[in-house]
């Protein structure tokens, strides 16, 4: 009977022992979890897809790991060879970067200190742009990172 009832103590100590820890842990390095959001398509190019993950660093700031694919579709005009990803918070919009093409399709991971924000991807006819001259292929809708 002793026996067990040790046991069961120490059980519990080592789970709080685990629950302070990962407290500890989250408080420190700043984990948080990982959300993801879809990308929705536009009339511009009705079979893209994409998401965006959400995570938030040490820092407070945001990373996006963003993917988007199936941007082939003859609507695209000639020329418009260059996706951009831009972060959209009330009336300023902020160019993120090219999303890095390959067969699979484009992505990009980019920080924000923006908390509520959408995300749109274009495209361009150059990556040199600082502000979106074409409708958004792709958009997310709101996005509120919860600070922990």
């Amino acid at each position: 009977m002793y026996n067990m009832k040790e046991r069961k103590r120490k059980s519990r100590m080592v789970y709080l022992y685990g629950v302070v820890m990962t407290a500890l842990a989250s408080t420190f390095w700043g984990c948080s979890a990982d959300r993801e959001y879809a990308l929705e398509a536009t009339g511009a190019v009705p079979a893209a897809k994409g998401e965006v993950v959400v995570s938030q660093d040490n820092l407070g700031d945001t990373t996006l790991n963003i993917e988007a694919h199936d941007f082939a579709d003859p609507k695209l005009e000639s020329g418009k060879t260059y996706f951009i990803a831009w972060v959209k918070s009330g009336e300023t919009t902020v160019k993120l970067g090219a999303l890095n093409i390959t067969d699979a399709g484009g992505e990009l991971i980019a920080t924000t200190t923006f908390k509520r924000f959408r995300i749109l991807i274009t495209s361009e006819a150059s990556s040199e742009v600082s502000h979106p001259v074409n409708v958004p292929i792709l958009t997310s809708k709101p996005i509120t990172v919860v600070t922990e």
